[in-house]
């Protein structure tokens, strides 16, 4: 009896190019997973870019706190000499830009002084051509113990309400220093707010830059909190001594 041999062949495909379903496959996948990454690349951004801020913050009240150890206990002055130039409000004040370690070199032909990169705000929005000038970036409250809700700026007034002993502040810890803003100072009964930012402007703005449209604030006593647009304006600026937002803005003597 003859034995018939059976042989298996193999066969081996060797191909290239993807066929255009595949294509269409991978693209597909890439695409989904894209759209589950992104959002959370993006809150992982945003998270960051408020703890810089809030590290920026904090070096302001460090920086300010050497200042007042170095200047018989007194705050950076709003503005130097009662005078309105761009050198002598408080971001560029010189012995502050010290305590700060910050660059003392001008970028603008009227003295006003360039902060450092890693002192700005990274989440705003605005494009300043470069021009890292403080006080476009970063605003102070202005109502300094004396400086009323009602006055529209301390300057030309009392010469006196512009700067004040830290050991003399009551509840530092509740009191507002320092917030996000784009026009050097900020006022109670006049924060416009800028959502998102715009040009240069001579208002008193504050920047709610950070998710929620919260704002970063640097309290006296050095700690930094987000707080929103409620805990800053009821709508109705009420002027009562122990009201919490009057009492946020508006900073008296023990």
């Amino acid at each position: 009896m003859r034995k018939i041999s059976r042989h298996r062949h193999s066969f081996s495909i060797d191909r290239k190019n993807f066929t255009l379903i595949e294509l269409l496959v991978v693209i597909a996948i890439i695409g989904i997973l894209a759209s589950m990454l992104l959002p959370a690349l993006n809150q992982a951004r945003t998270r960051a870019y408020t703890a810089q801020c809030t590290g920026n913050l904090k070096q302001f009240g460090m920086g300010e706190a050497l200042y007042s150890a170095s200047y018989d206990d007194y705050v950076v002055p709003l503005l130097m000499n009662n005078n309105w130039d761009n050198e002598n409000r408080w971001c560029n004040n010189v012995g502050f830009l010290q305590c700060l370690g910050a660059s003392l070199k001008s970028t603008y032909n009227d003295g006003t002084i360039n902060l450092n990169a890693g002192l700005l705000c990274p989440a705003k929005p605005a494009n300043r051509g470069g021009n890292n000038y403080t006080g476009h970036w970063y605003a102070k409250n202005m109502h300094y113990p004396g400086v009323s809700a009602n006055d529209s700026f301390p300057s030309g007034t009392d010469p006196a309400s512009q700067s004040f002993r830290i050991s003399n502040l009551a509840r530092p810890s509740l009191r507002m220093n320092i917030v996000d803003g784009v026009g050097t100072f900020v006022r109670y009964n006049d924060p416009k707010y800028m959502i998102p930012e715009k040009g240069d402007s001579s208002g008193y703005w504050m920047a709610f830059r950070h998710p929620n449209y919260m704002l970063n604030t640097l309290l006296w006593d050095g700690h930094v909190e987000l707080l929103s647009r409620a805990q800053v304006h009821d709508g109705n600026w009420t002027q009562q001594p122990g009201y919490p937002i009057f009492d946020r803005w508006i900073l008296s003597r023990k």
